[in-house]
């Protein structure tokens, strides 16, 4: 199988979007894939939130405090 550059973070990306949690080994290892696979996942995860603020009715980032990580 060959990497194709930016496919771990399509993955990561796609899989933080299905509603998957963070890969629990993304902080032991040190390969680009996970790496990328992080970004993706993080990326999609400021996504997520931002626009569930936005629907939320909040028009700054921290104005609403009906979020876990908050």
């Amino acid at each position: 199988m060959t990497y194709i550059a930016g496919e771990a973070y399509e993955k990561g990306y796609k899989a933080r979007m299905g509603g998957a949690e963070k890969a629990s080994n993304v902080y032991e290892s040190t390969s680009v894939y996970w790496q990328e696979w992080a970004t993706g996942w993080d990326d999609a995860h400021t996504k997520i939130i931002t626009e569930a603020r936005q629907n939320a009715g909040c028009s700054k980032p921290k104005c609403c405090k009906k979020f876990i990580q908050e």
